[in-house]
């Protein structure tokens, strides 16, 4: 009997086999994606050269922008070599601006509905759009792709932490416009355990990144978040996202009518989440 529970307590205490979170695809893969994008803060003015009737000193706006996306992937080859994600994708925004607590101005935009055409691999690395020209980079991208940037590079087994790198991330999250030139930042990750979602086993990972972009003619931005990733270990793939954090948007808005120059700063909170629902 000792000997039955000593065998019982070796194989509960052993280590846990380490995991690739390589994300993996192949033809004929679908998926049904749906992402929120939350922004929820307040707009502060400086002028900075012209004449101004308006205190910008007092003047207060909050701001609030909620997107969503849905895509519905199937993945087909490109060529001999490559294999593009093919997606129907739509897109709603809802906008709302409170200016000195006297109402609301509420801007609703209705879903566009597109079809896109997104390349793999280091050499192709597009969207074609329908009735658009291809664009470079993934001018159609959110955290569908974005996501594999909070993976560990290297199998790594339950409970230890691993480097995520910022500048990847968010030149990444910001479609190519911030490079390594332009951007710094840092990000940590770590393989909390492994759940069961559905009838899908997955690794639970805790992320923390900072990301700060700045360019001539870009509007800096800089932001830290924290959240959950949830990676389906058999089937290779992020099945779900949600991340959130403070956001400091900085830009300058040129020429504006008896202003002139103004400096426009939005501090607030981000809030992203995606779901993927793979079908089986």
């Amino acid at each position: 009997m000792r000997t039955l529970l000593l065998l019982l307590f070796c194989a509960a205490a052993a280590p846990a086999d380490p995991v690739d979170f390589t994300p993996s695809e192949k033809e004929g893969d679908r998926s049904s994606t749906t992402e929120e994008e939350y922004i929820d803060g307040k707009i502060h003015y400086k002028s900075v050269r012209g004449r101004s009737k308006v205190d910008f000193g007092k003047r207060k706006q909050e701001f609030l922008s909620i997107k969503r996306w849905t895509y519905e992937q199937k993945i087909v080859p490109l060529d001999p070599t490559h294999l593009a994600a093919e997606r129907a994708f739509s897109v709603a925004t809802k906008e709302e601006l409170e200016e000195d607590g006297k109402g609301h101005k509420k801007t609703q935009f209705p879903h566009h509905q597109r079809t896109c055409k997104v390349g793999r691999g280091a050499v192709v690395n597009y969207a074609v759009i329908d009735g658009e020209k291809p664009e470079e980079e993934l001018q159609e991208q959110g955290w569908i792709d974005v996501a594999p940037c909070l993976l560990p590079k290297e199998p790594i087994a339950e409970g230890k932490e691993y480097d995520i790198d910022a500048k990847t991330l968010i030149k990444a999250w910001s479609k190519g416009a911030f490079d390594e030139k332009n951007s710094s930042g840092s990000g940590k990750g770590k393989f909390r355990e492994v759940v069961t979602v559905g009838k899908t086993k997955c690794a639970k990972l805790w992320v923390n990144v900072t990301m700060k972009g700045e360019g001539k003619d870009l509007p800096g931005i800089e932001t830290s978040l924290q959240g959950w990733v949830l990676f389906a270990i058999e089937e290779k793939k992020v099945v779900k996202l949600e991340l959130t954090g403070p956001i400091t948007l900085k830009m300058r808005v040129k020429d504006t009518p008896d202003v002139g120059d103004v400096d426009l700063t939005i501090d607030g909170t981000l809030k992203e989440t995606m779901t993927v629902d793979l079908a089986k």
